[in-house]
């Protein structure tokens, strides 16, 4: 994290969206990484940031996105993954947060477009519906045509 740390010190950024951030839950059976979002919460808040993430379906840390938003920014509304529809997406790949003007979407978006059919479909209909400008970021392997 001392690159992390070195990054946010030089630039302070309001907002740093960090895709597949791979953070595992703090449910067993993993314990090896069960405090990991802890430790990472604690770094975030030593330097002026509250975080947010998501987190693969099993647990593990695959997949997930992590947006770290400067402390005095108001979150209004936080939506993990793009479960708009009622599609369950397991995967962690998208977390959108909610301020006063506007949403910041972050993506972790896969390499194969034919397999994530429901992710892409979600990912361009999401800022159809929210109705202000949304800024997305991410890692974007593939993306619709």
């Amino acid at each position: 994290m001392k690159s992390l740390a070195s990054y946010l010190d030089l630039h302070q950024p309001s907002i740093l969206i960090i895709p597949e951030s791979c953070m595992p839950s703090q449910i067993p059976p993993f314990p090896n990484s069960k405090d990991y979002v802890d430790k990472f919460q604690h770094f975030a808040r030593q330097h002026g940031y509250q975080i947010f993430c998501t987190q693969h379906w099993s647990g593990q840390a695959r997949h997930g996105v992590a947006i770290m938003v400067r402390a005095g920014l108001e979150v209004l509304e936080i939506q993990r993954g793009l479960d708009l529809d009622d599609r369950t997406q397991y995967e962690g790949r998208g977390l959108a947060l909610r301020f006063a003007k506007f949403w910041v979407l972050g993506l972790y978006v896969p390499h194969k477009e034919s397999e994530y059919d429901h992710l892409l479909e979600q990912i361009t209909s999401s800022p159809a519906r929210a109705n202000m400008h949304v800024v997305m970021g991410g890692d974007m392997n593939s993306v619709p045509d």
